[in-house]
């Protein structure tokens, strides 16, 4: 009889252990995914700060312009080159 309850306990221990493994595994798995998901995130906002500094230093450069500059547009800025422009004799 405690050869019984031995063997039952050996076999209960065994599935717990079991699924607690299998609990553990699930739990390492999901939380690789989210750190891959972070990491990707991570990127992202490098990228998108990336984009705001290079924004930023075009600004800047625009705003050291002299307002003088700023008056006396070159056509080729208004007009694309695709567009035959009249002759200026």
């Amino acid at each position: 009889m405690i050869m019984q309850y031995l063997a039952a306990g050996l076999a209960a221990t065994t599935l717990l252990a079991g699924g607690g493994l299998w609990l553990q595994t699930e739990r390492v798995s999901t939380l690789n995914a989210e750190l891959k998901l972070a990491r990707a995130e991570l990127q992202t906002c490098g990228g998108r700060l990336d984009a705001v500094l290079r924004d930023v230093r075009s600004d800047n450069a625009i705003d050291e312009l002299p307002d003088d500059d700023l008056r006396d547009v070159p056509d080729h800025w208004l007009i694309p080159d695709e567009i035959d422009r009249p002759s200026q004799n």
